[in-house]
């Protein structure tokens, strides 16, 4: 039975998290904090945009209908000899505003999500970059070690992602 892909990005992680503790021992548990979250927040953003795509289907599909009776040159030979222009543009705007509204809703909570947790995500990476300064600039650290430090923290995120979607 071979490791999975969650499994690889796992041992990563600790591996990283282990060399880094070496620079500085708060390193690990701030990227842990900053970056599991962060990724957990992605992915329920993911998530909720399919979920709020197929929950606007219904909306969609009788506002491309209402279009379609409108616009349609066949269709629209009846719907004028019916009188029936005025009853569709009244539905197809109030179709369309509460779909935009609905839509509107559901992008403002998922921005403020995705704010969030790209702050939190920052907020951590950047305390790793200052922890790390310091050890170098106290001489605690060398400057390979330094260099070796970002480029761990900088292939963090990838590997916390790995984490989270297994």
């Amino acid at each position: 039975m071979g490791i999975t892909s969650g499994g690889v990005s796992l041992l990563r992680f600790a591996s990283l998290a282990v060399v880094l503790s070496a620079v500085h021992p708060w390193i690990p548990l701030i990227l842990v904090l900053a970056l599991i979250p962060h990724e957990v927040l992605k992915r329920r953003l993911s998530e909720a945009r399919v979920k709020g795509t197929v929950a606007l289907a219904p909306e969609r599909r009788k506002i491309d209908y209402t279009q379609g009776l409108l616009f349609d040159p066949v269709a629209a030979k009846e719907v004028k000899l019916f009188g029936l222009a005025p009853y569709l543009f009244d539905l197809y705007k109030s179709l369309f505003d509460a779909a935009f509204r609905r839509q509107s809703a559901i992008h403002r909570r998922q921005t403020l999500l995705a704010v969030a947790g790209s702050l939190l995500s920052l907020a951590g990476l950047s305390a790793t970059a200052v922890l790390t300064m310091q050890q170098f600039r106290n001489g605690a650290v060398s400057a390979g070690s330094l260099v070796m430090a970002f480029r761990a923290v900088q292939s963090m995120p990838a590997y916390a992602g790995g984490v989270v979607r297994s």
